[in-house]
């Protein structure tokens, strides 16, 4: 939809290609991955309330994906609530692959200040 909009408005419908730029912004906007992304961006920006509200959303649709809540936890470091950073990293942890776990705590462990001691 979002090349077929670009070609609406390369053809002057600018009408139509509109109505194909909401319809693909609507589905984008359902999307807990493509939410997870902008969330990203906004956490880059320093607009951490923005990030949250769009990890919320990913978080009730992907309820086990653990990547979503240490982004939250990394949206409530930077904007100096460490204690709800540290509750949402660790439910990343919990939620990662066995694999994943140790690298949840070395970041966890950096962004808190502390050193592992591993």
């Amino acid at each position: 939809m979002s090349n077929l909009a670009n070609l609406l408005e390369e053809q002057g419908r600018t009408q139509e290609a509109e109505y194909y730029r909401k319809q693909v912004h609507a589905h984008r906007m359902r999307n807990p991955y493509y939410r997870y992304y902008l969330a990203q961006s906004d956490v880059i920006n320093g607009d951490y309330e923005a990030a949250r509200g769009h990890l919320r959303f990913a978080i009730q649709r992907r309820k086990n994906e653990d990547r979503f809540y240490f982004l939250m936890g990394v949206s409530y470091a930077m904007s100096g609530d460490q204690d709800a950073a540290e509750q949402w990293m660790r439910q990343a942890k919990e939620l990662a692959k066995d694999s994943d776990r140790q690298n949840y705590q070395n970041k966890i462990d950096r962004l808190m200040g502390q050193d592992s001691g591993d």
